[in-house]
C-alpha cells in the first residue's frame, strides 16, 4: 500500500535552519558547531527565535496544565493597584508559588477570579488555597460501582490552584506545522541580513513572517473553547469605546 504524502517533515533543528538558509540562497549546514559563518549565525538565532515564538502565541501544542507548589517565603501586603476609585488599591497576597522551570508564559490561572502577578519565577496571588483532601481509612474506589465517573461528592470539589502555561518544547517533531513555518520565516528574516545582506529578501521574509503569525494565531484560536465576553474600562479604551451620556 502506497504511503500518504504529507509533505516535507522537519526532523530536527538543522532541517528548519536549512529551510531558512535555502530560502535566502545561502549554503546549508550540517551542525551548529561547524566552523562556518552560516552555522554560527544560525546557532545564535535559532534558540532565541524558537523561544520567542513559543512565548508569543499560546500555541495549543505547547500548552500544559500544572498545580503550583507554594514557596516558603511569606507574601507581602502591597498597595499597588490604581486608581483609588476602583477600590483601596491594596492587594493582600495569600501566597507565592514557584513556576515550573520550563514555563515560558503563564496563559491562565486557576481560580480565574483571583488576582495574580508574575515576579521573577514566582506567581503571587490573593487566591485562597484549597483545603487538603480528607484522609480516608482503607482503600475504596471513586464510586460504589468502581467506575471513574465523577460522583456527586467530587463534582463540588475545591478548585485546584494552578496554571495553564506554555512549556518549552525542544523536539521539533512535536512542533505544529504552522509554528514551523513561522519559525522558518523568522529565521529567514533574521539571517537574510546577517548572512546574505539583501534588503529585498529581508522585506519579503518580514512579510512572510507576519502573515505566518496571523494565520497560525487564527487557526490556533479555532481549536479552543472561546472565552466568554467581558467588559472593562481597559477593554473599552483599547477598543476605542467611550462613555456616552443618554438623556432620560
Amino acid at each position: 500500500m502506497a504511503g500518504i504524502d504529507i509533505g516535507k517533515q522537519y526532523l530536527n533543528d538543522i532541517d528548519i535552519v536549512n529551510a531558512a538558509l535555502a530560502a535566502t540562497g545561502a549554503t546549508q549546514i550540517n551542525a551548529f558547531n561547524e566552523d562556518d559563518d552560516n552555522a554560527r549565525t544560525a546557532a545564535a538565532l535559532y534558540t532565541k527565535n524558537r523561544n520567542m515564538l513559543l512565548r508569543k502565541i499560546p500555541w495549543n501544542f505547547a500548552r500544559v496544565f500544572a498545580p503550583l507548589s507554594q514557596l516558603a517565603a511569606l507574601p507581602y501586603n502591597l498597595d499597588i493597584i490604581s486608581p483609588a476609585d476602583r477600590g483601596t488599591g491594596s492587594v493582600s497576597w495569600t501566597g507565592a508559588f514557584q513556576l515550573p522551570n520550563n514555563c515560558l508564559r503563564v496563559y491562565r490561572f486557576s481560580p480565574k477570579d483571583a488576582n495574580w502577578r508574575i515576579v521573577g519565577k514566582a506567581l503571587y496571588t490573593d487566591a485562597v488555597p484549597p483545603p487538603p483532601p480528607a484522609q480516608l481509612l482503607g482503600a475504596q474506589p471513586p464510586n460504589a460501582n468502581g467506575s471513574n465517573t465523577p460522583s456527586a461528592s467530587t463534582v463540588g470539589s475545591p478548585v485546584v490552584l494552578g496554571i495553564e502555561y506554555i512549556t518549552l518544547i525542544l523536539d521539533p517533531k512535536q512542533f505544529d506545522t504552522l509554528f514551523v513555518e513561522a519559525l522558518i520565516a523568522k529565521m529567514k528574516m533574521d539571517m537574510a541580513f546577517g548572512v546574505v545582506g539583501l534588503s529585498e529578501i529581508v522585506k519579503t521574509a518580514t512579510q512572510e513572517y507576519h502573515e505566518a503569525i496571523q494565520e497560525a494565531a487564527s487557526v490556533n484560536g479555532m481549536e479552543n473553547w472561546p472565552d466568554p465576553g467581558f467588559d472593562t474600562t481597559l477593554v473599552d479604551v483599547r477598543m476605542g469605546y467611550t462613555s456616552i451620556a443618554v438623556d432620560s
